[in-house]
Parts: C-alpha cells; structure tokens; sequence
C-alpha cells in the first residue's frame, strides 16, 4: 500500500534476479499512482537501497538498459542502478547535482572511461526515461525520453565482476544513496532494437 516499506521488488524476466534490501533500515516506500497511474518506489537518500545477488547473467559485456525515474533531491551522487564499485564499475548510471547523467565503465585494459551527459538533466519535477545502451563495436548511447544525450566510440570490452547489483546506492562509497523515485528498471544483456 502506498507509503509502505517495500521488502522485495520482483524480476520479472524468469531469471530469479530479485531485489532485496540488506536490512529493515534500508527498506524504501511504495508511492501509488505516481507515474502515469503507476507507482514507483522512494528512495529517502539516507539509506534505501536494494541489492541483486551477483550471478552470471548480471556480468555483461554489453547491455540495454531503461529507467524510469526522477530525483527529490538532486546531490552529487544519486547512484540509481550499478554494478562494481567506485572507479571499478562494470555498469553505471548515476546523476550529479546538475543533473547530468554519469555513465562510467572500466575496461579489461585497465582503463576507465567515465563520461557525463551534456544537457540531459535529470527531473525533480517529472518522471524521464532514461535508455543506456553499449555495444562493444560501437560505444555507448545514453537517451532522455527518445533524445540522445551522449555518445562515443569506446569500443572495448567492459570488466564484469562479482559485486551485487545495486539500485538506489553504489556499493562500497559514501553518500550515494538515491534521493528520489524509480518506477522502472530493465536490464537486457544486449541492445534491443525499435521492434523489440
């Protein structure tokens, strides 16, 4: 019910890959028809988070992810959805106090690249679906409700690892717990295309 705590947040794709919090405190709140109807879940930026068990079909090389969502609070770090930690991520998306979105990956080479949107802010306002793609031969896209925000060519192989995927926090940095609202995450372990 709305204004509840939300002890789990179900995968929907069959592969078992649920969300849980680590603790009672870290429980987020259900809000009812928040989005289009829809709810979504608050993140109070102190201490909710959820965490998915590291396994094999969460350590990609390449992937298309959605998130529908927007901040309370806009802080450098909103850590929405990230696999790694801090400078040894293999996925990442997270927005600054401007609002940009934050994308960095580290490479099998060592190196890291960790670029920001330009523009492409995220809302205290209103609920903005966020589109992440990377393509090992191309680079990656980042889109705000269908515009592109980002792109480059870094054509490299990201480094998976054997962290837990985090929404709401990044795993292991201080003060980067969400202050905001998530209605939706999904997570494909390649690009989908239009008709997909």
């Amino acid at each position: 019910t709305s204004g509840a705590n939300v002890t789990s947040w179900a995968d929907q794709s069959g592969a078992g890959n649920n969300a849980t919090p680590p603790s009672v405190a870290a429980y987020p709140t259900y809000v009812a028809s928040s989005v289009n109807g829809y709810p979504s879940i608050n993140f109070d930026g102190t201490d909710d988070e959820f965490r998915v068990t590291d396994n094999a079909t969460l350590d990609l090389t390449s992937w298309h992810i959605f998130l529908v969502m927007k901040a309370d609070v806009l802080k450098s770090y909103n850590a929405f959805f990230v696999k790694g930690d801090d400078n040894m991520e293999n996925y990442e998306v997270l927005s600054y106090s401007d609002g940009n979105i934050h994308v960095p990956v580290r490479w099998t080479d060592g190196s890291r690249t960790a670029p920001n949107s330009a523009g492409g802010f995220l809302s205290t306002s209103n609920f903005d679906v966020f589109e992440y793609t990377y393509v090992s031969t191309l680079g990656r896209d980042v889109y705000k409700n269908g515009s592109n925000i980002y792109t480059d060519n870094d054509a490299k192989t990201p480094t998976a690892n054997n962290f837990d995927l985090y929404i709401g926090n990044e795993r292991s940095t201080a003060g980067r717990f969400t202050d905001g609202n998530i209605a939706e995450t999904i997570l494909f372990n390649a690009p989908v295309n239009s008709t997909q």
